[in-house]
């Protein structure tokens, strides 16, 4: 069980203070979701991302350094700011195995449990399922890795080359789009 919030600034200025505050109530709500750990990226008006990650509460995590850092960076740059809680249904509680993953020109945060997340990649370290998947985006593209999937998932990456965010889930996972 993990959490996903987000928000995507119509404003091409990005977010005022307001949006700062929702965003961190939907971040410490969402810890309902999984308290294990918790991380953020952010898409910049010139299509770049940054993120932070760590083992740690939604307090914790935007009480750091690097959590204050993305928060601060929504009034100045950031345009979209997606969130995720983590429960550790596979592999260890560790700030490598919080979300969000990034391979390539992929980063992703994933909610649900995979089965066969074993079969998606050939790297012996990915131990979390989340990871596996951005590793097959990577080597085999998002069309072949979803066809493989076997198991509940939400998905929500950012495909750096493309430039370009995406939203995918299955019939075991809702996906809440709020205007």
């Amino acid at each position: 069980m993990c959490g996903i919030v987000g928000l995507v600034s119509k404003n091409k200025y990005g977010f005022n203070r307001n949006h700062q505050s929702i965003f961190e109530n939907l971040l410490y709500c969402d810890a309902v979701r999984g308290m294990d750990s918790t991380g953020v990226f952010a898409i910049n008006r010139e299509s770049n991302v940054d993120y932070a990650k760590e083992a740690s509460t939604p307090l914790q995590f935007l009480d750091s350094e690097e959590g204050k850092n993305l928060i601060k960076g929504m009034f100045s740059k950031y345009n979209v700011i997606i969130g995720h809680n983590r429960k550790a249904t596979q592999g260890t509680i560790s700030d490598e195995n919080a979300h969000p993953f990034q391979e390539g020109n992929y980063i992703l945060v994933h909610n649900g449990t995979l089965h066969n997340f074993k079969n998606l990649t050939d790297e012996k370290d990915v131990t979390v399922d989340s990871h596996a998947i951005v590793h097959s985006f990577e080597k085999n593209g998002v069309k072949e890795t979803l066809k493989k999937i076997s198991g509940a998932y939400a998905l929500v990456w950012y495909n750096i080359e493309e430039k370009r965010l995406y939203l995918s889930r299955n019939t075991q996972r809702p996906l809440w789009i709020l205007d």
